[in-house]
Parts: structure tokens; C-alpha cells; sequence
């Protein structure tokens, strides 16, 4: 599978409404699917730098992986959460 770094980014608004990039320091769901959108893997990671990479290993077959997949967090652009998972070789262990 092609690795592909999580991007983060944490803002507080100030009493004018203006956003202010804060460091992120949380511990947030990382989430892979399958087909028909079965979890295969759901845990909190700690997320403690704006661009960070992990090597997740499934059972079966991805489809799709992402950050915060589930919206929990406030969030400006819910459409950048997830992003479809590519496997590269057709020799893998998925049936």
C-alpha cells in the first residue's frame, strides 16, 4: 500500500472570530475501511505534529483510510478526512 503522511492542523478563534493555528497535541481516531465501509481498524493515535505517517496492518482488503473519520472533532473541511486506499501490488494476502 502507498503511504501517504496525515496532515493536521488545530485552530483556536479569538473573541473576533479570527482563527489562530495552535500546536495539535491530541489523541484522534484513525480509522481504515472495507468494502461496504467495515472497520478494520479504528484507534486514538496521539497526534502531536501537523504531518505524521503510520503503518497499519488489516486482515482484509482496504478501501479507504482517514483521520477523525467520523467527524468528532470540530471541523471546517470534513471532506479531506478520508481518502481512498490504493493497493499497489496484486500480490497480496486479500481474497
Amino acid at each position: 500500500m502507498r503511504q501517504n503522511p496525515i496532515s493536521s492542523q488545530k485552530f483556536r478563534v479569538d473573541g473576533m472570530g479570527n482563527p489562530h493555528e495552535i500546536p495539535v497535541n491530541d489523541n484522534i481516531y484513525i480509522g481504515v475501511f472495507g468494502k461496504n465501509n467495515e472497520e478494520l481498524y479504528l484507534i486514538k493515535h496521539k497526534i502531536n505534529k501537523n504531518r505524521m505517517t503510520f503503518n497499519i496492518i488489516v486482515d482484509k482488503k482496504p478501501i479507504g483510510a482517514g483521520i477523525d473519520p467520523y467527524i468528532i472533532l470540530i471541523d471546517r473541511n470534513i471532506e479531506n478526512n478520508t481518502v481512498d486506499v490504493e493497493v499497489e501490488s496484486e500480490n497480496s494476502n486479500f481474497g
